[in-house]
């Protein structure tokens, strides 16, 4: 994922085996919300993802991925 910031909008793309998809989302603070749309057997599901963002770093990411339960991610600024 390929982010840019400006001012507490966050925008960019998420580039995955299918292609990219756009990502939108926010980063007040220390605090991280981004949104990620794919397309799947059943039509499109969002990813909301949230974290906290500590210098370089994204921690205590979760993803929820839609109706079907979330998971952790992590995050580094290269």
């Amino acid at each position: 994922m390929k982010l840019a910031q400006k001012g507490e909008q966050l925008t960019g793309k998420a580039v995955d085996a299918n292609g990219e998809v756009d990502v939108n989302g926010t980063c007040k603070g220390d605090a991280l919300a981004l949104v990620q749309k794919v397309n799947s057997p059943m039509g499109e599901l969002n990813l909301d993802f949230s974290g906290t963002v500590a210098g370089d770093s994204i921690s205590g990411g979760t993803v929820k991925f839609g109706d079907f339960g979330s998971g952790p991610f992590t995050g580094k600024k290269q």
